[in-house]
């Protein structure tokens, strides 16, 4: 989707609701949001269960997390924190 972030990366460390709700906006502007989540998860990931939801849908994680790509890193390890450097500098986060 074209916008006015259209060729801009942003990278996310975020978790909960501010920093993703904000990665939100800059996605639905058009900007390549890649969010980046510790091998615990995104603690937001909880708000279905907090809320008393049942089954598989998680509406204010997936609010907030709409239109952006995502990736798994420890970025206590050395290797995980190259990958980090690889999704801030190259069209690709692998």
């Amino acid at each position: 989707m074209a916008g006015p972030m259209d060729g801009v990366r942003v990278v996310e460390l975020g978790v909960w609701v501010a920093a993703p709700a904000a990665g939100g906006i800059l996605a639905d502007w058009g900007a390549d949001v890649v969010k980046i989540e510790p091998p615990t998860g995104d603690p937001g990931r909880t708000f279905a269960r907090m809320l008393g939801v049942q089954g598989d849908l998680n509406p204010p994680f997936e609010m907030d997390n709409r239109s952006k790509r995502g990736v798994v890193l420890d970025l206590t390890t050395d290797a995980d924190r190259a990958v980090r450097a690889t999704c801030c500098m190259t069209p690709t986060c692998s």
